[in-house]
């Protein structure tokens, strides 16, 4: 199901033009381009075909590295492995996080995505990041708010 999402068949809208754009910067050039990437809203069928679109678009190329994860398989990969949490995740290229508004308020998981982001940034590798909230209205450590603030927000 989600090979038919692609960038070819999202249908651009008045509304969602800017994100679509940004996400086909970001996979133009990754780690470059907008980064992270925050795209927030309540249209959730856009946001799926969105990420999905980006992530069949990334996984084209077979030298980049791309983890596609939601809140709950961060938390599984967490809570099973946290000593092993960051070899799990350090050698990506690309990360596309969903359902980002579920971290709202759980700050020691926070502050593990916080180390990750830190060291995904640091390498320019890119993250993409799917919230149905804007970032103002989720309850975050203000320091994974400023990590977030450096890239770009669009809404659809």
């Amino acid at each position: 199901m989600s090979d038919t999402y692609t960038f070819e068949n999202y249908t651009i809208t008045k509304n969602n033009e800017f994100a679509y754009s940004a996400a086909k910067a970001v996979v133009k050039l990754p780690g470059i381009a907008y980064n992270p990437l925050f795209i927030y809203g309540e249209n959730k069928l856009e946001q799926t075909h969105l990420l999905y679109a980006i992530k069949n678009e990334v996984m084209k190329n077979e030298n980049i590295k791309v983890s596609y994860i939601t809140y709950e398989t961060f938390i599984s990969n967490y809570t099973s492995n946290k000593v092993n949490l960051k070899n799990t995740y350090k050698n990506l290229d690309f990360l596309l996080i969903d359902d980002f508004q579920f971290f709202s308020g759980k700050y020691t998981v926070q502050n593990e995505l916080m180390t990750l982001f830190k060291q995904l940034l640091r390498n320019n590798k890119q993250i993409v990041i799917f919230s149905d909230m804007e970032l103002n209205k989720l309850d975050l450590l203000e320091e994974l708010k400023n990590q977030i603030n450096i890239g770009l927000f669009a809404s659809i």
